[in-house]
């Protein structure tokens, strides 16, 4: 199934349609920043899910980048650049997160 991603408020309403990964394109990244010590992204739980705050999004962007920087397909880089916007908005606003919702 692959992971979604989605930006919630504080109720755990969705704010805008989740981005999904159906094909599972950024799973081999996600493990490679596991390997690399991203300290955030190597946290993501694939089965269950990960939650991120506003506090935590110039750190997760910091690492979301550097994936970008190793990803070896268009489809990786623009689906990075997809959640980029997310936790771009989810840093400007209050009370809202990013959640990474596993299989």
């Amino acid at each position: 199934m692959g992971l979604d991603y989605e930006l919630q408020d504080e109720g755990g309403e969705s704010l805008e349609k989740a981005v999904g990964d159906p094909q599972r394109i950024l799973d081999g990244l996600l493990q490679l920043a596991a390997s690399e010590r991203l300290p955030l992204l190597s946290g993501v739980d694939f089965y269950g899910d990960t939650i991120f705050n506003r506090q935590q999004m110039p750190r997760l962007i910091e690492e979301w980048t550097q994936l970008k920087g190793w990803a070896a397909s268009k489809d990786q880089r623009d689906l990075i650049e997809r959640l980029l916007a997310l936790c771009r908005r989810c840093e400007s606003d209050v009370h809202t997160y990013f959640k990474i919702i596993g299989d």
